[in-house]
């Protein structure tokens, strides 16, 4: 929620909040759903090809992938959750 909240700005109100959380829960759900089926299917997606994703990102935004690392850590994510995102993500490509 906090990385959402860092990247969009303040909510203003209770029932923003509460928006935002059924987002985040579906966004969640979503994700959980991807890797698995994935995993169904079959589809393997290597450390590296994660890897590869977050540094890509990382040069998209005009710094390295340790820069990249901090700032997700600054904004109140982790690596890990960006890292799962991007599983995720491939999987579903």
């Amino acid at each position: 929620m906090q990385l959402i909240t860092s990247t969009t700005g303040a909510l203003r109100n209770q029932d923003e909040y509460n928006q935002l959380r059924r987002t985040v829960v579906q966004l969640l759900i979503d994700e959980k759903l991807q890797i698995q089926e994935a995993k169904d299917k079959k589809i393997t997606i290597t450390d590296a090809d994660v890897q590869q994703r977050f540094n890509e990102m990382a040069a998209r935004n005009n710094i390295s992938a340790a820069q990249f690392e901090q700032e997700i850590v600054r904004m109140g994510a982790s690596k890990d959750t960006i890292m799962r995102q991007i599983r995720a993500s491939l999987a579903w490509e």
